[in-house]
């Protein structure tokens, strides 16, 4: 039930040209939660794609430069899986101890302080098959919307390598 409300609120990409994919979905979700979304490139320990830290206002997702460019989107997605699954309760609650004890702190320093302590929580593992669920089916979506895209006459090359997923 989770899973199908997080799909309920993901934006169409029907006919989005596949370059544009990532950016629509993160402006769409955006603007449903009415809250920023930002993606940016980082340096993850091995074997991470993704990663992704709540403040106040905004959301980060950090994806791995040194992972394939597909792998990289998959985590992506998985990480906008927890973020419209409601996951992360726990973050939320640190970030809210962490301003109370510090409100001087701005947003993007306790975002960085609790990146850093993030890794002591573990999300359930029905959140994690949640996230990973949701992750999979946009991603057939986006195969899809490639597919006909590339069958299109006229259609031009699609590179995922240098989709920019964040302006």
């Amino acid at each position: 039930m989770v899973v199908l409300r997080a799909l309920l609120a993901t934006p169409s990409i029907r006919h989005v040209p596949s370059d544009e994919v990532v950016p629509t979905l993160v402006d769409g979700i955006s603007k449903r939660l009415k809250r920023r979304i930002e993606i940016t490139a980082a340096p993850l320990p091995q074997r991470i794609s993704a990663a992704w830290t709540s403040t106040v206002s905004i959301e980060f997702i950090e994806y791995s430069h040194s992972v394939p460019p597909a792998a990289a989107l998959l985590g992506i997605l998985h990480e906008i899986g927890h973020i419209l699954c409601g996951h992360g309760t726990q973050v939320e609650a640190q970030h809210s101890n962490l301003t109370a004890l510090a409100p001087s702190l701005s947003p993007e320093l306790s975002a960085r302080l609790l990146r850093r302590t993030s890794s002591q929580i573990v999300l359930s593992t029905r959140e994690e098959a949640e996230a990973e669920l949701y992750a999979r089916i946009i991603y057939r979506r986006i195969l899809r919307a490639y597919a006909i895209e590339c069958a299109s006459p006229g259609s031009r090359a699609f590179n995922l390598a240098a989709t920019p997923w964040n302006d």
